[in-house]
């Protein structure tokens, strides 16, 4: 622009109004096929954005910045701002994974002996399930399991401690490999050294003074203990199975059943069945 000096009258160039920094801010993103998710763009300018996908059989995206999944795998948007008054116009591009739908972990307990039992929420039109298992809650040294069966699994031979496990949903595209999910929220549980009771104890009394016993398996026992009371002594035996007999004499006995399992610092063992009593004659 040119003006002119009110004094001497000389043209002068008036100076030119520097153009503002322009700040334009984009993030890479995960939607849902099927669903849609708005584009994270940040800018100090009021200029007009637009947006273009560059492979449209994997996404969309509206002139509103909506994109849509359309099909499994990435792409990228390209962003651009457009320069108004004294803002410069300005381009970014980001990332659009398109992903499975992702599960929840809506079970996780302690089974005893070493074992937990993971239950997820099942989702339609994935292949399987990715599972990560940790005693830390960075996962730093995570073990991993895939599982595509049902919607529940188990963890055997862990060690008595709180594990951490985290769970995402997979397709297995075109190419063989898997696309997955994102991962779930975590849950923990603590692991124990807890054995069910066995649920039945029956006895069947012999003529030589000896007793049948049966109970009903417990999980992950190993063996099992019984003690037997004549009101002046208490001994205990041992069975590996869940029947076996013991001579106990003549009299009457109060009897109960427990089961036990092993660990690396000795063996452990399950409440006591209730008490029964027993005569021999």
């Amino acid at each position: 622009m040119i003006t002119r000096c009110s004094v001497c009258g000389i043209e002068l160039d008036k100076e030119a109004v520097e153009p503002e920094k322009t700040d334009l801010t984009v993030s890479d993103i995960t939607v849902v096929l099927g669903q849609t998710v708005k584009a994270l763009v940040g800018t100090n300018s009021t200029g007009e954005l637009t947006y273009k996908v560059e492979n449209e059989e994997i996404a969309t995206v509206d002139s509103e910045g909506v994109i849509r999944g359309v099909n499994y795998g990435s792409t990228t948007v390209t962003v651009a701002l457009a320069a108004k008054e004294n803002w410069e116009a300005k381009e970014a591009t980001f990332t659009v994974n398109v992903r499975p739908q992702p599960t929840v972990i809506w079970q996780l307990r302690d089974e005893g002996a070493g074992t937990m039992v993971v239950r997820w929420r099942t989702i339609e039109g994935v292949d399987g399930v990715q599972f990560a298992y940790a005693t830390d809650a960075d996962f730093t040294d995570a073990k991993y399991s895939v599982w595509t069966a049902s919607n529940t699994q188990r963890r055997y031979g862990l060690e008595y401690a709180t594990y951490y496990v985290k769970a995402r949903t997979f397709v297995v595209g075109e190419d063989g490999k898997r696309i997955y999910s994102t991962w779930c929220t975590p849950k923990s549980v603590s692991l124990s050294r807890y054995l069910e009771a066995p649920a039945v104890m029956t006895c069947d009394v012999k003529s030589n003074g000896s007793v049948a016993f049966a109970v009903a398996p417990s999980a992950k026992a190993e063996g099992y203990q019984i003690s037997y009371d004549n009101g002046t002594e208490v001994k205990t035996s041992s069975s590996a199975t869940a029947n076996f007999t013991r001579k106990l004499g003549t009299g009457s006995f109060a009897v109960a059943v427990r089961a036990y399992a092993y660990a690396e610092d000795g063996k452990y063992y399950s409440d006591w069945t209730p008490v029964g009593t027993v005569n021999v004659q």
